[in-house]
């Protein structure tokens, strides 16, 4: 069996060179971990005939491969499209990932670019405009404005755009985030048929699947849940006085 501790991250970019920077910068590093990453293409998902980006279809793409899986860290470059003045930069992947509801996509978010400042005058005019609308609607309520309150939630990181900045800083996240729930999580996916018999009608009868999904969707019960196993595990392997 596997004993290496799993590690699961996600890169959107538009240059397929990316794939080989990915094994060659951050998994061939990381040979302790049992690495599981997507690279995702978001230019795929624009309508090309009215320059606009497919939201859902891009939101439910990522949630299908993602599905069971514990995400340490996102990736995004900050430039992904751009035609005529039509943009999806790498602050419109956080706003949609963060506008997920069927899972929780809560890990560090890394945005590289070789042109920080522009990619940074983007959000701050997103910002703006997204503002002056609000205004212009009456509405004066900080948290209607999506843009920020994505901002307020996300923990972003600015990175470089060269080969060894962007990928240092995955693999610097990989090795600081990883935490108990991430650990079990890879455990539950192993022996996700199983069915739990705790002694705690709120979990017996259920598989370990199920727990998966709960614990993508943050439910308050597998807060609790990770506690009491690991209490019984800690009462299982040691002497209690």
């Amino acid at each position: 069996m596997n004993n290496k501790v799993k590690a699961c991250f996600l890169v959107f970019d538009d240059d397929t060179n990316q794939e080989t920077i990915i094994k060659t910068k951050i998994v061939e590093k990381l040979k302790e971990y049992d690495i599981t990453y997507w690279l995702i293409d978001p230019s795929e998902f624009v309508d090309l005939d009215n320059n606009t980006f497919k939201n859902q279809e891009f939101r439910d793409h990522v949630f299908e491969k993602t599905k069971g899986h514990g995400i340490n860290v996102i990736a995004s470059d900050c430039n992904l499209v751009k035609i005529d003045n039509f943009k999806v930069q790498g602050i419109d992947v956080v706003s949609a990932l963060l506008s997920e509801t069927r899972k929780t996509y809560n890990a560090p978010f890394i945005l590289y670019s070789g042109k920080i400042e522009e990619s940074s005058k983007h959000i701050l005019e997103k910002i703006q405009s997204q503002v002056a609308e609000t205004m212009e609607a009456g509405h004066y309520d900080i948290n209607s404005i999506d843009i920020l309150k994505h901002l307020m939630k996300a923990r972003i990181v600015f990175s470089g755009r060269t080969e060894d900045s962007y990928s240092d800083a995955i693999i610097k996240v990989i090795k600081s985030e990883i935490d108990v729930k991430d650990i079990l999580l890879s455990s539950f996916q192993k022996f996700g048929k199983t069915t739990l018999n705790t002694g705690n009608s709120i979990y017996d009868g259920k598989t370990l699947e199920h727990i998966i999904e709960l614990i993508e969707a943050s439910d308050v019960n597998t807060q609790r849940f990770v506690q009491e196993f690991t209490e019984l595990a800690i009462a299982h392997y040691t002497k209690i006085n």
